[in-house]
């Protein structure tokens, strides 16, 4: 991404480019169309269904030869936020855009253009989130703010799964060969299962939920060329083991089915007391041969946090705890952070068996608690960060 800080007091535009939409859209639509390095941000159904859906107003910069012919173009959405100011933005709601230029010195043109215009509307800066990198003075490259979500798809279905790292790969042959269907479209039923699965996973992850009225607004502009690609679960339940007599395992339970119902699953509570889990977590069978699929257990920060002590974080396999996940390399990591020499050693080995649990998931983590405790005219308690031991304690 480049970004460019400009000195927000007006002054006039400059005449090398046009700070409005193109009155001929026939000619914008033309130009990126034709453009090799175009993305479907720099279009204009994307630009005005960002408009349309957010009040945010798109401006197009744009250059022109002697001819008045279109040698570039940067559309740029005029974002205003409560918390983070204003900007213009190339382009609004994407991971890329930008400069879209014939040459350089068009580019450069075009990035004093978005400058000038951004003082015109005394705006402080101006965010391109693709294209190159303009040469002029005042810009910089933040690289790591947005990631980007394409590249050149292999021959067959075969070649593209190569592409992908072989532990990876392993695990994406399990889903498909898993009991999954794949539907595409753009109807009311594909948009309300899409945004239902959206909202849920992002909105867990803590970040913020993009309006449904923004996916409308683009698979409107988009027409036939936007489809929703969904994948589902068929058949066959997701047995979920519920300990109704533990009340954080209960609620858990609840919680759980709640969101994956949501997602699209078909969730099947399965309710018991404690020891019954217990017994049924054991077995390795299919769900609908007695077995499971997910169930809640507990532990204290001191457990959680060494990992070669606590059971769950293994990933030996069979020999392992319940699930038996399967990871060499998180093996080999436990294995390096028991023998390391000093605590800087050990902080960076438990920052690569974090990274290394998110590309396997071992487990996952759903929420946390506070456990209190009261006491009352107690002395030589001693402080435990698990559990509480009665040694030494006498009446106040």
């Amino acid at each position: 991404m480049a970004r460019c800080g400009v000195n927000a007091p007006g002054k006039p535009m400059s005449d090398a480019f046009a700070g409005a939409p193109l009155a001929n859209a026939a000619a914008w639509d033309a130009y990126v169309a034709a453009h090799p390095d175009a993305t479907p941000f720099h279009t204009r159904a994307w630009c005005e269904a960002i408009t349309k859906a957010t009040g945010h107003r798109c401006h197009l910069v744009t250059a022109r030869d002697a001819h008045s012919a279109l040698t570039g173009l940067v559309p740029l959405h005029h974002v205003r936020s409560p918390l983070f100011g204003q900007a213009l933005v190339g382009s609004g709601f994407a991971v890329d855009g930008g400069l879209l230029a014939d040459d350089a010195a068009v580019a450069a043109t075009l990035a004093k253009g978005a400058a000038d215009l951004a003082r015109a509307l005394g705006v402080p800066s101006v965010e391109l989130r693709g294209g190159p990198l303009p040469a002029g003075e005042g810009w910089r490259c933040e690289g790591d703010v947005y990631a980007g979500f394409t590249r050149d798809l292999a021959a067959d279905d075969e070649a593209e799964l190569l592409a992908v790292p072989r532990k990876q790969r392993a695990e994406v042959r399990k889903a498909l060969a898993g009991d999954l269907s794949v539907t595409t479209g753009r109807d009311a039923a594909e948009r309300r299962d899409h945004y239902r699965i959206y909202a849920t996973s992002v909105r867990n992850l803590g970040t913020p939920v993009f309006p449904k009225a923004l996916f409308d607004a683009v698979l409107d502009a988009f027409g036939e060329d936007a489809d929703i690609l969904t994948v589902r679960v068929d058949g066959r339940p997701v047995v979920v083991l519920q300990a109704t007599n533990i009340a954080y395992m209960n609620n858990a339970a609840n919680l759980i089915a709640q969101w994956m119902r949501q997602a699209g699953f078909n969730v099947s509570l399965q309710a018991s007391d404690w020891g019954a889990v217990v017994t049924r977590r054991a077995v390795k069978a299919a769900p609908d041969q007695g077995g499971w699929n997910v169930f809640f257990t507990s532990g204290s920060v001191n457990a959680f946090g060494n990992p070669v002590s606590l059971s769950g974080h293994a990933a030996n396999g069979e020999k392992g705890w319940f699930g038996w996940p399967t990871n060499e390399k998180h093996e080999q990591l436990r294995d390096k952070w028991a023998g390391a020499s000093s605590d800087a050693e050990r902080k960076q080995i438990a920052r690569d068996i974090q990274q290394n649990a998110w590309d396997f998931v071992p487990h996952m983590y759903y929420g946390q608690w506070f456990q209190p405790a009261a006491l009352r005219k107690l002395t030589g308690l001693i402080g435990m960060p698990e559990v509480i031991p009665f040694w030494n304690v006498r009446k106040g």
